[in-house]
């Protein structure tokens, strides 16, 4: 929950009592037992200080279902309750679909739904009534005039009249030719629901809107909300399938709106109108006479509070046909979301390839390999008065280059240090030292930082693009929160906040700039050469003893051995991971369970557990010493019980001394054997992801 009750310009103070207002900060609602499974693509809508939510999916690497349940979730409360429907009768399980309110029903339509071997997209219509608690299909003959199949389309209610309206969605058709397989369609077509008729229990009826205005690109995935008399639509997507299943993406970060009541689109570009600026607006005083002058604040802005722009203002330009939008391509993408951090804790970047004709200058993100290179100037001076020292950190990509990447000190002679900020009377960049030949080292989004070498935001002046992000409209201010965004391979789930006033729309206010740089992304592989990793997350050559014996095995499992040309070569016999394991095993004498600690248990609780165990062997190695010794072989009662525990503690401790390093490798062992099964499982499951990766549209 996020508190907008006043202007979010900046965040209160913590200590502010919770049970007052404090704008600009979440908070985490949590609710008793029942609760709603998790899930995605699902629909809320509010009634009667109550949430409903409807549909939706699960969708992650081992299991992908739909669901057909409905919740409510009460706002004074905090409590979940299932609804189940009068009469067992509701819409099929699916996800993507569009709901909206209106009087006291809920109106749902379209989805799709995914099975083993089978997807398909409706164009059903289905009405909810709150006050029965009951599901009603609306049926149409197949003549009737209809919208077709869909998912992920734009729903929403003019909240002058009894009509709703559609816009766009996503969908695939069937491909009649057999063995060919389904074509995808983006919808750009808008439509008129009338809903009138439910209320006397007749079928609402459909009217097809011709396109008039300037109107968005063709897009799917987009998010949107309702103001006054306008359908707001942000962002989306517009995908191209390529050969070999491949996908050309566009992202965009562009704001539309559609007039419900003049049926037309306008683009809602920012306004560019200077700061003080005297602006008059045509509004009537209650006198009805002519222009009144707006109110403004102390600084010279236009005072929220006074009259809001009358919606006239959005005259029409005389622009018809599609906007100009300018998208996101994968190669803006990357080169702006350059750095991410990979499961092994390394800063990893994109590798940027540069266009023919492109020369390299002292801007570039690039490491010279040769140290006496001025990194200013470029004169190759052995005695040049700047040089660049570096940690022992190597930075390898998948050619054999490798590079000193880690933290850097610009130094003079041998003791007078520079600022880093300047060389020889230029500007240096210190990201432009952190980041390795073929990679940015800082854009429009993030930068490296100087100290620590890991990637952080940059202040923005609007939203990233993105698709199915979360929107809202109070007052006449629109927030947009979140959403997703992909660079190639890489999906990003974003969390920054921002909003804007649709009256003004001089500028987007960040509210939270998010975590963006600090995603995990545990999708690079060691084949793939279009990314360059720094290898930050290696551990150090100084090793615990027994770890030697799990990196000996994951390495002549994974790799052959050799030796530099010139040498001789010789490769070693790979080893399975569960043989050594056994070796290990049998080795150590592992299965005695008495003398063999388990997998994280401690030396207290191992000597606890097998204490008689020490004691039985402390007894036969004091017979043992006296037999040797000549003295009587049952020496056993010159030890006292304390003494008898003192030597088997002792003995217990060798063992789990000697062993401690050992379990620690076999732990070490059994995991990577476990994450070879996870990626093998993974890799069987790669189509699938394909699948689905491409279908998120559908959502």
């Amino acid at each position: 929950l996020l508190d907008i009750n006043e202007d979010i310009n900046g965040m209160e103070d913590a200590t502010k009592s919770a049970t007052k207002p404090n704008p600009g900060v979440w908070r985490r609602i949590l609710s008793p037992s029942p609760i709603p499974p998790a899930r995605c693509s699902h629909t809320t809508v509010c009634y009667n200080n109550s949430l409903y939510v409807f549909g939706g999916e699960l969708a992650t690497a081992e299991k992908y279902h739909h669901y057909k349940d409905m919740w409510r979730f009460d706002l004074k409360t905090n409590l979940w309750t299932e609804l189940i429907p009068r009469g067992g009768h509701a819409p099929p399980s699916r996800s993507g679909h569009r709901c909206i309110v209106w009087r006291h029903y809920m109106v749902l339509f379209g989805g799709f739904f995914e099975a083993l071997r089978e997807t398909r997209w409706y164009d059903d219509l289905w009405v909810f009534d709150f006050s029965s608690n009951s599901w009603t299909e609306m049926t149409y003959s197949k003549l009737a005039t209809t919208p077709p199949a869909r998912s992920a389309f734009s729903f929403c209610l003019s909240p002058s009249g009894d009509t709703a309206f559609i816009y766009g969605g996503y969908s695939k058709l069937k491909n009649s030719a057999p063995g060919t397989k389904s074509e995808q369609k983006v919808h750009s077509d808008c439509w008129a629901l009338h809903l009138k008729g439910i209320a006397s229990g007749r079928l609402p009826t459909w009217d097809r809107i011709s396109r008039r205005g300037e109107y968005p690109s063709l897009r799917s995935s987009t998010s949107c909300v309702s103001h006054k008399s306008k359908m707001l639509i942000f962002g989306g997507v517009s995908d191209e399938e390529q050969d070999h299943h491949m996908m050309r993406s566009v992202f965009y970060d562009d704001l539309f709106a559609f007039d419900m009541d003049r049926r037309r689109w306008f683009k809602m570009g920012l306004k560019k109108t200077a700061r003080g600026q005297g602006r008059r607006r045509k509004r009537k005083d209650h006198d009805g006479s002519g222009d009144v002058p707006i109110k403004r604040d102390i600084d010279g802005n236009v005072d929220s509070d006074d009259d809001e722009v009358d919606d006239d203002e959005m005259e029409i330009s005389g622009v018809e046909g599609e906007a100009a939008s300018s998208g996101w391509d994968l190669d803006k993408l990357r080169a702006n979301m350059f750095a991410f951090v990979d499961g092994d804790g390394n800063i990893v970047y994109e590798k940027i390839e540069k266009s023919d004709g492109e020369e390299d200058d002292c801007s570039d993100r690039e490491l010279k390999k040769t140290r006496g290179v001025d990194s200013m100037t470029g004169n190759h001076d052995d005695e040049a008065s700047t040089t660049i020292k570096s940690a022992d950190v190597t930075l390898t990509s998948n050619s054999d280059e490798k590079y000193e990447v880690e933290r850097i000190d610009i130094v003079k002679g041998k003791n007078d240090v520079l600022d880093k900020k300047t060389v020889n009377g230029g500007t240096l960049d210190p990201s432009t030292l952190l980041t390795p030949q073929g990679a940015v080292g800082t854009s429009e989004v993030m930068m490296i930082n100087a100290d620590s070498g890991v990637p952080e935001p940059v202040a923005r002046e609007m939203p990233l693009p993105r698709i199915h992000a979360a929107t809202a409209v109070r007052g006449s201010t629109l927030y947009v929160y979140g959403g997703l965004l992909e660079v190639g391979d890489r999906e990003m789930t974003l969390d920054d906040c921002w909003s804007i006033d649709l009256n003004r729309r001089e500028k987007w206010i960040c509210l939270w700039p998010g975590s963006m740089h600090k995603q995990v992304w545990r999708g690079v592989t060691e084949d793939d050469d279009s990314y360059i990793s720094t290898g930050a997350g290696e551990s150090d050559d100084g090793e615990e003893d027994g770890t030697w014996m799990l990196n000996e095995a994951i390495s002549e499992e994974d790799e052959d051995v050799g030796v530099e040309e010139g040498k001789e070569k010789h490769k070693k016999k790979k080893e399975k991971t569960r043989d050594k394991i056994a070796r290990i095993r049998e080795e150590y004498d592992l299965d005695d369970l008495d003398r063999t600690p388990e997998l994280g248990e401690s030396m207290a609780d191992f000597y606890s557990r097998t204490a008689e165990h020490w004691e039985t062997r402390a007894v036969e190695v004091v017979a043992s010493a006296a037999k040797s010794e000549g003295a009587v072989a049952n020496s056993s009662a010159d030890l006292s019980a304390k003494e008898l525990k003192r030597q088997g503690f002792n003995m217990a401790r060798e063992r789990y001394e000697e062993l401690k390093p050992v379990l620690d490798s076999l732990m070490g062992l059994e995991a990577h054997q476990q994450e070879k099964k996870v990626k093998r499982a993974s890799k069987k499951a790669d189509s699938k992801k394909e699948k689905k990766k491409k279908d998120r549209k559908s959502r």
